[in-house]
């Protein structure tokens, strides 16, 4: 997967090749020769129009995506469906949610960079658990 602040998302099918790059001396190494990358394929690709995405993260073991950029508001997104959901978290007075962590398979740690929040969710229901206030910035 790959995202970027031009608001596009993008999954691809990554296959591995069991060849080696292999560079004597000096030489500088050829990555022409190296086949995995054109096995690569582009699965999907998202436009969120509303979202520079700063970070993103599979969850659920892979059937979903979490997005975050510098906004009040986040997105899922569940591959298999390819249902894109946007989820906000009550009365944010932050303007950013670019940090993200998946804390296990049970919880989703988000992280506001500009007021010092954290956030925690559910992964299953996507709801808010509950916040945690800190002197200062996290992230």
């Amino acid at each position: 997967m790959t995202a970027g602040l031009d608001r596009k998302v993008k999954l691809f099918d990554v296959k591995h090749s069991n060849e080696m790059l292999e560079i004597k001396g000096d030489e500088k190494p050829n990555f022409n020769n190296v086949k995995s990358a054109t096995k690569s394929r582009k699965l999907q690709g998202l436009f969120i129009p509303d979202l520079p995405v700063y970070s993103a993260k599979f969850i659920l073991d892979g059937q979903q995506a979490i997005l975050t950029g510098n906004r009040k508001h986040f997105y899922t997104y569940h591959i298999e469906r390819n249902k894109l959901e946007r989820l906000t978290v009550g009365k944010l007075e932050q303007k950013n949610l670019s940090g993200i962590q998946v804390a296990n398979k049970d919880y989703i740690s988000i992280a506001s960079t500009d007021s010092g929040e954290a956030h925690l969710f559910s992964q299953n229901t996507k709801k808010h658990l509950f916040s945690l206030k800190m002197n200062g910035s996290c992230a």
